[in-house]
This record gives structure tokens, sequence and C-alpha cells, in this order.
């Protein structure tokens, strides 16, 4: 069963929590079109590393072997 924060996270979120939370990544890129996205953005970062389940559920996706 989905936890209320599993539930309510969107994809930017998603994304780039995922990303902050894994160890092999020293920096990411991330591009913004607004710049409210900026703070956005550090919200979603203080909140810190998903949950196990969700980085588990998104590692799982298998992704197509080449994007158009």
């Amino acid at each position: 069963e989905e936890t209320e924060e599993e539930q309510e996270a969107e994809m930017p979120e998603l994304a780039i929590r995922h990303v902050m939370g894994n160890a092999r990544v020293s920096s990411a890129i991330i591009g913004f079109a607004e710049p409210g996205q900026v703070d956005e953005a550090v919200g979603f970062a203080r909140r810190g590393n998903l949950p196990e389940s969700l980085r588990v559920a998104l590692q799982s996706i298998k992704l197509p072997e080449e994007c158009p």
C-alpha cells in the first residue's frame, strides 16, 4: 500500500529526489522554465531521499532500449 507521500508526489519531485538519493550521482543538471521552479526544487531536496519502497518501484520500471 502506498503512503500519502508516495501518492502525492509528481514527476518533477520524483525525478529530483530519485537522483539526489543515488550515491553514484555527484551532480545533476536541472533545467528550469520559470524562476519559481528553483524554489520548488529546493523544497523537494529538503524532503530528502524517496522512501525505499518508491525508490525500488522506480528502479523496476523497464525503459525502452531506444528513446526517440
